[in-house]
């Protein structure tokens, strides 16, 4: 778990930023679309990684990079990514972190404690109070990732630095 101490940094103090997508998700093209279209826009360095579970046929085709994708083939029996994924994911420091994937799952809870970020977002907060901000879907109906994302980009063009 990563220990380097975190809190909320405002656009501007922002000039690196890793997101971690679910590639199941239904909105992912929309999701994923936005992410880079932020990010780009605002002049902050981005790296996607996406978690896809999936069951990939032989003649089926990723829909994100192989390098910047965690399978079910690239993790241990307890959900542990191989080591080249790690070192890829780990291997960086950024000025913020968004977790997307919003379910129980080892290998999210693991990448979003293990992942250096001075800044950390997710969609349920983890043991260690690990994230900064968690942006909670509604009781009654689960977001989408692009709909939470959304919700993100406006809090992140509220906080202004002080």
């Amino acid at each position: 778990m990563n220990t380097e101490p975190t809190g909320i940094r405002s656009i501007g103090e922002i000039s690196s930023a890793a997101v971690l997508i679910n590639a199941e998700d239904p909105s992912f093209n929309a999701c994923r679309n936005s992410v880079l279209s932020f990010f780009r826009g605002n002049g902050i360095k981005i790296e996607l990684f996406f978690l896809d579970f999936s069951k990939i046929d032989s003649g089926e085709r990723l829909l994100t990079s192989v390098n910047s994708t965690i399978l079910q083939k690239d993790l241990n029996w307890f959900g542990l990514p191989v080591k080249e994924k790690r070192d890829l994911i780990l291997g960086e420091t950024y000025d913020l972190f968004i977790s997307l994937y919003n379910d129980d799952d080892y290998t999210s809870d693991f990448i979003s404690s293990s992942i250096r970020a001075r800044f950390k977002i997710g969609r349920r907060q983890l043991p260690g109070q690990i994230f900064d901000i968690v942006m909670n879907d509604p009781a009654e109906e689960p977001l989408s990732e692009a709909d939470v994302f959304g919700k993100i980009i406006t809090l992140l063009e509220s906080i202004t630095k002080s």
